[in-house]
């Protein structure tokens, strides 16, 4: 589902409505619509103006909200559905039963503040826990396994005293000769020569 613009007291106007018809799955893909019923009869839009301002009742909460889509619908019992499409301040949407909503005008105190308070929620769920490239740093909680990678590079330094490779040298075509064994070397030939010259 398309992520919808959210709205406030001054812009709600402006926010676009589907009308004209039912909607179907792919008016919702699309984002145009909120929702689309199957298995029901005799669906048509509801004549209404839309955008309208409305206060949402949902679990016994109350939400500033938009409807933005409403059809009436019958379902398979011969039962008449009328369901409204809502958009919250912060950009979510919802369905809704004509019944569990209260339509008001922008200038009702109620809508008014429980919009603000919307919106509050909003910007500060936006500022947790989002990274700004800007600052290019990230404060969160000390990092525990400090003071354990300190200890394994102590280990390690230990693990590997200089004192072992003391008489190892790097010629700089990355082979490893040993001191101990020239001096043997160096040794074993004058032998070798004395013995050439006794035949």
């Amino acid at each position: 589902m398309v992520d919808r613009k959210g709205f406030d007291a001054q812009s709600w106007k402006t926010t676009k409505a589907f009308t004209g018809r039912c909607a179907t799955p792919q008016d919702v893909e699309l984002g145009g619509a909120v929702f689309a019923l199957a298995d029901t009869h005799h669906g048509h839009p509801i004549d209404m103006a839309l955008p309208s301002p409305i206060i949402w009742y949902e679990d016994e909460e109350e939400f500033a909200a938009l409807a933005v889509q409403a059809e009436s619908h019958e379902s398979e019992d011969g039962e008449e559905l009328e369901v409204l499409g809502l958009i919250l301040p912060g950009g979510r949407t919802a369905v809704a039963f004509v019944e569990d909503v209260e339509f008001v005008t922008d200038q009702d105190h109620t809508w008014l503040a429980l919009l603000e308070a919307d919106l509050e929620i909003e910007d500060e769920d936006d500022d947790d826990g989002v990274y700004d490239p800007a600052e290019d740093d990230y404060v969160g909680p000390e990092d525990d396994d400090d003071d354990e990678d300190d200890d394994f590079d102590d280990g390690l330094a230990d693990a590997f005293d200089d004192d072992d490779f003391d008489d190892e040298v790097f010629d700089g075509e990355d082979e490893f000769f040993d001191d101990e064994d020239d001096d043997e070397d160096e040794e074993a030939e004058p032998a070798l020569a004395k013995g050439k010259t006794k035949q």
